[in-house]
């Protein structure tokens, strides 16, 4: 006997706040194997076609971050400071955040 199982398509994603350019703004956690789908405003299944396209992305992108690795180093250390300074004072929940009594 053969048991036939349906494949989930669409799952719920957990909501969280980050800054993006200097705004606090909502954002969606997929699980692995899932992204957002804005027009569904639900989390959907990542195609193969989809993950080859990244895989061959982000090879792409580490040959990039070795060129200009230590430029990017300097520039994202700055980055990363202002970031956590908005966050601190916006009151934003995050790992690195440390408040200072």
């Amino acid at each position: 006997m053969t048991e036939h199982v349906d494949q989930i398509e669409e799952v719920a994603g957990t909501k969280r706040f980050v800054v993006r350019g200097g705004r606090v703004v909502q954002k969606v956690d997929c699980p692995d194997g899932y992204k957002f789908d804005r027009s569904k405003q639900k989390c959907v299944k990542i195609t193969a076609a989809e993950k080859i396209a990244m895989k061959k992305a982000s090879r792409k992108a580490v040959r990039t971050r070795k060129m200009h690795a230590g430029a990017n180093r300097v520039k994202a250390a700055k980055s990363r400071r202002k970031s956590l300074r908005i966050r601190a004072s916006r009151n934003v929940a995050h790992k690195a955040v440390r408040k200072v009594s």
